[in-house]
């Protein structure tokens, strides 16, 4: 059961979308403190990114393949509406913002994480850890030290 889960665990991630400074709105970051539990304050990642080295995000997957899309034969209309909402609640999560981390900085060659946030419905599943992972090396190629 525990390497199923770990197993279930890499796919996770294999499956998101990464990116250091990528594109990401307040809204976004408002949304995702939210469902994090917390209590997000409007305009604060507006006012804090130019003061970061960088961030790093996961997304739901834009291109990920949809394995259900090939079921045109289905000759069980419960079934094929059962497929059908379940695909139309996949279209809404994509590109939805499930994991954050800011990359504050002294300026110079020290860099800190702040603000490390992943959705709860995707929380236990390594996406903390490949963000501080992710956070580290690009601290490191811009020469920080930790």
């Amino acid at each position: 059961i525990i390497m199923a889960s770990v197993a279930r665990s890499f796919d996770i991630i294999k499956d998101l979308e990464w990116a250091w400074r990528g594109d990401v709105t307040d809204e976004e970051l408002v949304d995702l403190i939210i469902s994090h539990g917390g209590r997000p304050e409007t305009g604060w990642w507006d006012r804090i990114k130019a003061h970061s080295l960088g961030w790093v995000m996961a997304r739901v997957n834009n291109n990920k393949d949809n394995k259900d899309n090939n079921n045109k034969d289905d000759k069980d209309n419960n079934n094929n509406n059962n497929k059908k909402e379940e695909e139309e609640e996949e279209e809404k999560r994509k590109g939805l913002l499930v994991g954050f981390v800011n990359v504050a900085w002294d300026g110079c060659d020290h860099a800190f994480l702040l603000d490390t946030k992943t959705r709860s419905s995707y929380q236990h599943r390594g996406i903390g850890t490949e963000l501080f992972r992710r956070a580290v090396d690009g601290a490191r190629a811009a020469g920080c030290e930790w």
